[in-house]
Formats: structure tokens, C-alpha cells, sequence
């Protein structure tokens, strides 16, 4: 490993350009939750959340268009 470092070095120094093959290292996928269940309550709160996001947001622009008055002049 040390040799391999020590190569690239020598040769990033001389001029060239290292290219790396990283075959199958981004690939595997790490799951933060191992169970199924810990997925779906994920999910589930991910929905709630964005749920409870929505209605506020109805909520604000039920006031903001409350808040408007008609000015004609």
C-alpha cells in the first residue's frame, strides 16, 4: 500500500497524471436502518412531517391573503 503511494507520488512529480480505478466502492448502499419497520416509520414521519409543513403553510397564506386590503387609490 505504501509502495503503491510511493509510486504515484513519483510519478504525479514526474509530470503525469495518476488515474485510479475504484471499481465497487460507491456501489454498496448503507442502509441506516436495518429492519424493514425502521424504514417505514421513516417514511411515515418523513410524510407526517412534510404533512404538517403543508398545512402551515396553508395556514400562512390564508392570513397573508386575509391581510390584504383593497386600496384603489
Amino acid at each position: 500500500m505504501q509502495e503503491r503511494k510511493a509510486k504515484e507520488a513519483l510519478a504525479a512529480e514526474g509530470g503525469w497524471t495518476v488515474v485510479r480505478h475504484h471499481k465497487g466502492l460507491g456501489c454498496s448502499r448503507v442502509h441506516q436502518d436495518f429492519y424493514r419497520f425502521q424504514e417505514r416509520e421513516a417514511q411515515r414521519n418523513e410524510l407526517m412531517e412534510l404533512q404538517s409543513k403543508f398545512e402551515e403553510d396553508k395556514k400562512r397564506l390564508r392570513q397573508l391573503r386575509a391581510a390584504r386590503k383593497f386600496r384603489p387609490y
